[in-house]
């Protein structure tokens, strides 16, 4: 029940408790506000009492197995809350549910927003998306859309790269490159965008020696075989490295990478 809650959030409607407990075990809850597992807010919906309670519940959610179980038990059992749930919360429980066809449906805004992108770098796709991406990328996958899985991985590095915290963009690169190693390893060109990412993180975190690490692997990758790269890659890679010598204030090394990046820029008419 508490994992299910965690569905909605910290806060979930109150109709939730008879919905799952029925009106006449409904006291069967009260312990959980006894024990201040949970209480009630201002506008008298349900809420975890303290927010370390809520992460713990929730934290079960990243089990899959769990998760599937859970899902089953929503989709087959208890309607009601399924269609409680916030739209993309609703999806991911069909799609764990096997319902893979529903799932889709309601996930169409953020798979359409995705494929619809020609230059990920310069794309500001919802933060919301972020946590679908395991799910839309499978649902990709399903289809053997290969295309459209690769931009799912680089959309799932973006996102948090522009609107979340160091640790949770490093944890996501982490997850890009082990989808990469494991589906995409042809695509050398995804890996290295990815790595070049990894490199722009550390440097937006100040931490210049790691980035100039990625940095100069992949320049000297890139001396050996340019076109193992695609061009937008080669110009985030020469415009970070231009940043990244303008924080050591070498400007001439600054200078010369700014002007490759430009030269880029000016072929892909950006």
């Amino acid at each position: 029940f508490l994992q299910i809650l965690c569905l909605f959030g910290i806060t979930a409607p109150k109709s939730i408790v008879e919905e799952y407990w029925g009106n006449e075990n409904e006291k069967l809850v009260d312990i959980l506000f006894r024990k201040h597992y949970l209480s009630y807010d201002d506008n008298g919906e349900i809420k975890f009492d303290h927010e370390t309670l809520f992460l713990f519940f929730n934290k079960k959610l990243y089990n899959k197995r769990s998760l599937n179980s859970i899902s089953k038990l929503i989709v087959n059992k208890y309607d009601a809350i399924l269609n409680k749930l916030p739209n993309y919360q609703k999806a991911k429980i069909l799609f764990y549910a096997k319902k893979y066809s529903d799932a889709e449906k309601i996930f169409k805004p953020i798979l359409d927003d995705i494929e619809k992108v020609k230059n990920i770098s310069s794309t500001n796709l919802a933060r919301e998306y972020f946590d679908y991406m395991d799910e839309v990328y499978e649902l990709a996958k399903r289809k053997k859309n290969r295309l459209l899985q690769e931009k799912i991985i680089q959309a799932s590095v973006y996102i948090p790269m522009h609107n979340m915290d160091y640790s949770t963009t490093i944890t996501a690169i982490g997850k890009a490159l082990e989808k990469i190693s494991k589906n995409h390893s042809e695509n050398d060109q995804l890996r290295k965008t990815i790595l070049q990412l990894r490199g722009h993180i550390e440097l937006t975190a100040a931490k210049l020696k790691q980035a100039e690490q990625f940095f100069l692997e992949l320049l000297a990758e890139e001396r050996i075989n340019p076109d193992s790269f695609s061009p937008e890659s080669r110009f985030d890679l020469f415009d970070r490295t231009a940043s990244l010598y303008t924080r050591y204030n070498h400007r001439a090394l600054a200078e010369k990478y700014n002007l490759l990046s430009e030269n880029i820029a000016y072929e892909l008419e950006d």
